[in-house]
């Protein structure tokens, strides 16, 4: 393999890598792997809606209130956030550019 083609798959990994948004401990954790970040760790924005799983193993979308509490979640009832990741951007249809113009979108 020639110096070139290892500069390039180097040079690939690290595009990888800084388009992540994690820091290095991160990916070392297995973050990069999964994208669930511990409640210990790290906490989303205000208001910013994510996925979550709770201590039980139940997973739902919820965010963090003003008050810095998350909205679902009762810990009187055993219902705790226990880790969270961003949510995927929203599926998006291809619409035939034909049947488009037809319907005069």
């Amino acid at each position: 393999m020639s110096n070139v083609t290892e500069l390039d798959g180097a040079m690939e990994k690290l595009a990888e890598y800084e388009s992540t948004g994690l820091t290095p401990e991160e990916i070392k954790d297995g973050q990069m792997l999964t994208g669930w970040v511990p409640v210990e760790e790290r906490m989303p924005k205000v208001h910013e809606e994510v996925l979550v799983t709770y201590e039980g193993g139940e997973m739902q979308v919820d965010f963090i209130q003003s008050c810095g509490d998350w909205f679902w979640e009762n810990r009187e009832e055993g219902i705790e956030v226990i880790a969270w990741m961003a949510l995927p951007e929203p599926y998006k249809t291809r619409v035939n550019k034909k049947w488009k113009k037809n319907l005069k979108l």
